[in-house]
């Protein structure tokens, strides 16, 4: 129970620093940029997992 209160605590923390952060111009450029970066590389992951989706049911047929 402990360590669930302490990640609840932890992830509240969190979303209060970030808006704190996202109120400062370069804050909010500091996020935007981890954002940009976060869906580049989701973006990669999904294209890499659709591209050997595609080889393993090629392989199948």
């Amino acid at each position: 129970m402990s360590k669930a209160v302490w990640f609840v605590t932890g992830f509240i923390g969190g979303l209060a620093l970030a808006h704190f952060v996202a109120r400062d111009p370069r804050g909010k450029a500091l996020l935007d940029e981890v954002d940009a970066r976060t869906t580049e590389f989701l973006g990669g992951l999904t294209a890499g997992y659709a591209s050997r989706d595609d080889d393993n049911r090629r392989t199948a047929e």
